[in-house]
């Protein structure tokens, strides 16, 4: 374990909250519901937040390519590998949204719990570096917010 793979999973795991970002802001855009819209975008710049945050403690600001991320994490980028296809609709039904939703739902809880959680929250606490109670803290609350996505998730597919 090195401070070399702490830098690469931040960097990919910046990248993994820029692509769900821009598919919750654009799956926003499709949606008839406001409460339906409003949610999706709160969660789409939630998300880019969190992009922001991860990008800021690597050294390395230049996001690497989704092979490269794929290669070492492969479930979390193989879960978004479809997303793409959202953008070809201008409009999706209420039983697409609802497929959509319940599919991401299940990648919030996994972001959450597996990838900040135990495998950079771990690696972080076992490193020296500048900044590390920084990351700690930023990776505590990023897995919270990741929850509260899963719940606002919840909440469009019960309305």
């Amino acid at each position: 374990m090195s401070t070399a793979s702490l830098e690469k999973i931040v960097r990919c795991s910046a990248l993994l909250e820029k692509i769900v970002s821009d598919f919750y802001i654009e799956l926003s855009r499709k949606v008839d519901k406001a409460e339906a819209r409003a949610k999706l975008l709160y969660i789409g710049y939630d998300s880019y937040k969190h992009y922001q945050l991860l990008v800021n403690y690597a050294v390395d600001k230049q996001l690497p390519s989704i092979d490269e991320c794929r290669e070492s994490y492969g479930y979390f980028f193989d879960k978004l590998s479809n997303l793409n296809v959202l953008s070809m609709k201008d409009k999706i039904s209420s039983d697409e949204l609802r497929s959509w939703i319940s599919s991401m739902e299940n990648f919030e809880n996994s972001v959450g719990e597996e990838l900040f959680h135990k495998m950079i929250f771990t690696m972080a606490s076992k490193l020296d570096f500048k900044g590390k109670e920084e990351l700690i803290l930023i990776l505590k609350l990023l897995a919270d917010d990741e929850e509260k996505h899963a719940n606002l998730l919840k909440e469009i597919l019960s309305a």
